[in-house]
């Protein structure tokens, strides 16, 4: 990742160590829980080991057997009906635990395919709701999120940096559903993450060559390290789209998203709907902006209304970026990387303030 990487991580420890910053943020442990499907929509499914082997285990540590073949496994009244080799019966919580370390779980459902995961998965009822839970190092599960937020075909640079947002953003959030009995979810809401079946040896690569690097603000708390698809072509105050002092999260002009995909949407919306909605609203707000975004479902908060008599039931919109337009632009990212910007270039210019961090586990 470069010299200036390595450099900044001996130099950040000291700092943080000497100001006692090492924040309770940055927790004690490098396992997360991750709530996967929510199964009161997917009623049975099958699961095999794809890499490795499994076994099947109760909560008090007491093995079962060894996951044999593909079963399905149903879950009703509370309960989960399993038959599997030599374990066979219902159950209301159990955990499929590797064997190996590198053992990969494939989940398979009629609605949503294939998907694979590493770790253990919990099969639990969380306030009535069948789900799986999976228990994993947090290292294994950030390749599954870069996967599934940026997807493949990008310069190193933009992953590595993507990966340092990726880790800070999910230790930032960890305690995000600890009502729900897991950390995370696997949704927009937290990060998606659709298991790590498609991840290549470049996500790999990006997360092992910032392993255990956050962002943490001036005072030494883990950043919110917010991102979005496109700024379109100015980003967005943190303050002003969340409660909260973030001065790290500063809105600067960024023009290297504006050929982008998502650099310019256009909608309509019927005039009667609007004028009624503006009565309401005072769209010339900030508060006003966003409700408006949310409220017509628009890709995002930049936008401008105009009149057309010639067409005189609408209004057209014309707005810019997609995505609340806090913190990093992807698309200004991909493009700063593949113009030669480091990962640490691309970190430094949206995130005002920051420093790196590299936290160990005991």
């Amino acid at each position: 990742m470069g010299r200036a990487i390595k450099w900044m991580n001996f130099l950040l420890l000291f700092l943080s160590i000497a100001s006692g910053s090492l924040s309770a943020q940055i927790w004690a442990q490098d396992i997360i829980r991750v709530g996967l499907l929510d199964l009161n929509d997917i009623p049975s499914f099958r699961c095999q080991s794809a890499l490795g082997s499994h076994e099947w285990m109760l909560p008090n540590g007491q093995v079962l057997g060894p996951l044999d073949g593909m079963p399905t496994i149903t879950s009703q009244a509370g309960s989960f009906q399993i038959n599997s080799g030599e374990f066979s019966g219902h159950t209301p919580y159990v955990i499929l635990r590797p064997k190996t370390h590198d053992a990969r779980l494939r989940i398979v459902t009629e609605a949503l395919g294939y998907r694979q995961y590493p770790g253990a998965i919990h099969f639990i009822h969380v306030r009535g709701t069948p789900r799986l839970i999976m228990e994993s190092a947090l290292e294994n599960y950030l390749p599954g999120v870069l996967a599934a937020e940026v997807g493949k075909g990008h310069a190193m640079p933009f992953y590595e940096a993507h990966a340092v947002i990726s880790r800070s953003y999910a230790v930032q959030s960890i305690d995000r559903h600890r009502m729900d009995g897991y950390d995370l979810c696997d949704q927009v809401h937290c990060q998606v993450f659709k298991g790590t079946s498609t991840v290549n040896d470049t996500l790999h690569l990006a997360c092992q060559a910032t392993r255990s690097l956050v962002l943490i603000d001036r005072i030494g708390r883990v950043a919110t390290a917010a991102f979005h698809s496109n700024c379109g072509g100015q980003t967005r105050n943190g303050h002003d789209v969340w409660n909260g002092q973030m001065p790290y999260l500063q809105s600067i002009e960024d023009t290297t998203c504006s050929n982008a995909p998502h650099a310019r949407w256009q909608r309509t919306v019927p005039r009667q709907e609007w004028d009624e909605f503006w009565s309401v609203h005072a769209v010339d707000s900030i508060q006003g902006i966003l409700n408006a975004r949310h409220k017509f479902h628009w890709p995002s908060a930049s936008f401008k209304i105009t009149y057309d008599p010639s067409i005189p039931d609408v209004y057209q919109v014309d707005g810019r970026g997609f995505g609340h337009g806090v913190g990093l632009c992807q698309e200004g990212a991909m493009q700063r990387a593949l113009t030669g910007s480091s990962a640490w270039e691309i970190l430094q210019n949206y995130y005002t303030g920051v420093r790196l961090l590299r936290f160990s586990h005991p």
